[in-house]
């Protein structure tokens, strides 16, 4: 029996559709909106597996949660937000930082260039404050894997057409696959 989650992404006009398969659970599929240049629940899945966030949106999914369950469950264990200053529960600390790297990437993404290392790091520093967490260092080695994670998928995505997807293969060994659909 596999551990590995497959994700299947399929590019629609309007969303993004996704059915996830994971070991010894029922299947799931939903949808989200676009909101970058990528998919981003596929940019987590770059970067969690980067920086090895076993406890992040994707983590909480093998962990048997379905994505429609994460962001009411976080609110409840305290993320924090404009109207919800709180500390948040110890245990969603890797999904924010998951959250706020995820961001800190898009917006590369949407500026097309890449940020510089220091500005990068003040950038995660500030969101992860502002969401009452302690961010970490981010090492030059994480980065460029992200990059490069983020380039070829971005390659295999741009060439899927409406209805077409892309298989993304998480492994529990931090080691992520695309392949065309």
């Amino acid at each position: 029996m596999s551990l590995d989650l497959e994700i299947k992404i399929y590019k629609h006009a309007d969303y993004d559709q996704i059915e996830i398969k994971r070991p010894n659970m029922d299947p799931i599929t939903t949808r989200f909106p676009h909101k970058s240049p990528l998919p981003h629940d596929i940019m987590h899945a770059i970067i969690e597996t980067a920086f090895h966030l076993e406890h992040g949106f994707w983590g909480l999914i093998m962990s048997g949660m379905t994505p429609e369950e994460i962001a009411p469950m976080a609110k409840t264990k305290g993320h924090a937000s404009a109207s919800r200053p709180e500390v948040p529960d110890g245990d969603i600390v890797q999904l924010i930082h998951a959250e706020r790297l995820v961001e800190c990437f898009e917006a590369d993404l949407w500026s097309g260039t890449e940020t510089e290392l220091a500005n990068l790091q003040s950038v995660f520093d500030a969101a992860c404050q502002a969401s009452k967490i302690t961010p970490f260092i981010l090492e030059d080695e994480k980065i460029a894997e992200v990059r490069n994670q983020i380039q070829r998928f971005q390659a295999l995505w741009q060439q899927v057409t409406i209805g077409q997807g892309i298989c993304v293969t998480l492994r529990p060994i931090f080691q992520i696959n695309f392949a065309p659909l």
